[in-house]
């Protein structure tokens, strides 16, 4: 009678950890694709987007790093990229604080609906994240594009159908 006590205890423990330790792993989220990107097909090359929106700017900058060096090497050249005062996808004057609400983040820029892109304080992270207003917060920002390159196109394309709106 003994043993069945101390097995029925033992087996009720082993399901509150494993229940704990499920519970915790389902609680951290991966970050998931944003669906308004999808830059494969797009004919403008990055260079050609900094070209036309990049204000260069070669003034020392004392980025709250680590990040991407790709990311880092734009900010270092460019005060700020983008059409207009309204839509600036990548505005250096944030990037010497982390992100507050987030300090695994670093923004970057600024997204047409006011959302904080951003890239993650990591050098080996090249994906851009946007804390999304309307779909999820700077607690699980999406990745709104695998690279810096990728997101210079998919912010001229977001612009460009902005345009067709007007």
């Amino acid at each position: 009678m003994n043993y069945i006590v101390i097995i029925v205890i033992v087996a009720i423990l082993g399901n509150i950890l494993i229940t704990y330790f499920v519970k915790k792993v389902d609680n951290r989220r991966l970050p998931q694709k944003h669906p308004r990107m999808h830059v494969e097909q797009l004919k403008i090359q990055p260079a050609e987007v900094l070209r036309r929106w990049g204000k260069q700017d070669y003034q020392e900058i004392d980025v709250a790093g680590p990040i991407n060096s790709k990311a880092l090497e734009i900010l270092k050249q460019y005060r700020s990229v983008g059409p207009d005062q309204l839509f600036l996808p990548i505005d250096r004057k944030h990037a010497e604080v982390p992100y507050k609400e987030n300090q695994q983040f670093l923004q970057i820029g600024t997204w047409g609906d006011g959302s904080a892109v951003m890239v993650r304080r990591d050098v080996a992270d090249p994906f851009i994240y946007l804390a999304d207003c309307e779909d999820t917060g700077p607690e699980s920002p999406v990745i709104i594009a695998n690279s810096i390159e990728d997101f210079l196109k998919g912010a001229w394309a977001y612009h460009q159908d902005s345009l067709e709106w007007k």
